[in-house]
């Protein structure tokens, strides 16, 4: 019978540290081999509902992963885990019965699929680089937006598309060039991916250009939000006949 829930939270707490030592290993990519580990830095004593430990990963992978046991009564609790500048979960473990499966076992399993995704995505970030924009054909129109919808930085074809002043210059903010009619749903896409609820967005929208004009464009864009110095980048492609 595992431990009480509210009287030993930090034996649970022990054993669900030593399911997930198993766990992690069996559901890694093979791949992987020796360069995911598992570092105790709290270690729970007794009466202790928290604990701490670094998850570390290929291609220097490493971040904190906090623990904690709330105890609904002496047969469930939650667990709360928190990633360090990352996603956080909840998952639910209630005691068993006499012929079920250990649910703080469940848990670390569930626990380490979700830890491994953490990796993979970190993975992901470490491996891509914002993009150079200098570097792209002058004449893609691609430009890159902060949190507020203001532009950070574009190439020279999407300058000449949005450029509708005499001296040359563009205005900073997306929004002010994008038709009313098209504005609240573009609005909205980017409102989810700054929540990171949305990656990614397609838009058949008129914009502003040159000699106050308005045109058709088709829109991709892309939640880099999560990289330093990036952004959601767009990239625009004239709608010829409209």
């Amino acid at each position: 019978m595992p431990p009480s829930f509210r009287s030993a939270p930090n034996r649970v707490l022990e054993q669900l540290h030593g399911h997930l030592r198993r766990a992690l290993p069996e559901h890694s990519p093979d791949e992987y081999e020796d360069a995911l580990s598992l570092e105790t830095l709290d270690p729970p004593e007794a009466g202790d509902s928290r604990t701490a430990f670094r998850i570390e990963g290929p291609g220097g992978i490493s971040f904190r992963v906090e623990l904690e046991l709330f105890p609904i009564g002496e047969e469930t609790c939650e667990v709360h885990v928190e990633t360090e500048e990352g996603p956080s979960r909840h998952f639910t473990c209630d005691r068993p019965g006499e012929e079920d499966r250990d649910p703080v076992s469940q848990v670390a399993y569930s626990l380490a699929t979700f830890l491994l995704g953490e990796v993979e995505r970190r993975r992901g970030r470490v491996s891509s680089r914002p993009p150079d924009l200098s570097a792209l054909p002058p004449h893609v129109p691609l430009l890159v937006l902060d949190e507020d919808g203001t532009i950070e930085n574009l190439t020279q074809g999407a300058q000449r598309i949005l450029d509708d002043s005499s001296d040359g210059s563009v205005e900073p903010n997306f929004f002010s060039h994008v038709h009313g009619q098209n504005l609240q749903w573009v609005m909205q896409d980017l409102a989810h991916m700054v929540a990171h609820r949305k990656q990614n967005a397609r838009w058949l929208l008129r914009l502003r250009t040159g000699a106050q004009r308005w045109r058709w464009y088709r829109a991709v864009a892309e939640n880099h939000l999560d990289r330093p110095d990036d952004g959601i980048r767009v990239l625009l492609r004239p709608l010829s006949g409209r």
